[in-house]
C-alpha cells in the first residue's frame, strides 16, 4: 500500500498553467505535484519545460510542488521582446512564476535556472521583492559571449559599492 502510494505520488501528472507577466505578456508552465515548498525550473534557450520533466517527477517524488515554464518566445508563451530571448526581460517571466506558485499557496519558493534560465533567474533574484525567491541554483549561467542581460546591465549602472564584512564560521 505504502509502495503504491510512493509511486502514485511520484507520477503525478503534470498540470498545465499559464499567469500574465508585469509587461504584460503571458507565460505557460507546466507544474507537478503540490504543497506548500514550490521550485520553478527555467531552461536553456535550446530547451523547453518538457526538457526539466525527468527532475520535475524526481523532486514532486521528495514532496516538492515543482513549476516548469517555457519563457516568452517559446512554446506558447508569448510577451515583449520574444523574437531575441537573450536581450528579452526573461527575469519578469521568472517573477510571474514565482507569484502564481506564492498565489496559489506556496509558502517557499527556490528557483533553478539552467544557462541562458540561471541569467534570468539572477536577474529575477534582483528584481524581486525581499522574501519572494527563498533560494536561488544557478547551473552554467554565464552570459554568451560576456554579454549582460539589459536588466542587469541598468541594475549595474545604478548600484553603489556597499562594503561587505565576511566571515567564517563567526569568525571576521
Amino acid at each position: 500500500m505504502i509502495a503504491a502510494l510512493v509511486l502514485a505520488r511520484g507520477t503525478a501528472a503534470q498540470k498545465p498553467v499559464s499567469f500574465p507577466t508585469e509587461d504584460g505578456g503571458e507565460i505557460y508552465a507546466d507544474v507537478y505535484g503540490e504543497g506548500g515548498r514550490a521550485i520553478v525550473l527555467a531552461d536553456g534557450g535550446r530547451f523547453n519545460k518538457e526538457s526539466w520533466e525527468k527532475q520535475a517527477r524526481a523532486l514532486t517524488s521528495a514532496g516538492l510542488r515543482v513549476l516548469a515554464l517555457d519563457f516568452r518566445g517559446y512554446g506558447k508563451s508569448r510577451g515583449p521582446g520574444q523574437s531575441d530571448p537573450l536581450s528579452a526581460p526573461l527575469h519578469l517571466d521568472l517573477l510571474a512564476a514565482v507569484r502564481h506558485l506564492r498565489k496559489t499557496g506556496a509558502k517557499s519558493v527556490s528557483v533553478v535556472g539552467g544557462s541562458m534560465g540561471a541569467g534570468a533567474a539572477g536577474d529575477a533574484s534582483i528584481a524581486s521583492r525581499p522574501g519572494e525567491i527563498d533560494r536561488l541554483v544557478l547551473l552554467g549561467g554565464a552570459q554568451p559571449s560576456g554579454r549582460m542581460t539589459a536588466y542587469s546591465r541598468e541594475q549595474t549602472r545604478k548600484s553603489k559599492e556597499v562594503p561587505v564584512k565576511a566571515t567564517f564560521n563567526g569568525v571576521p
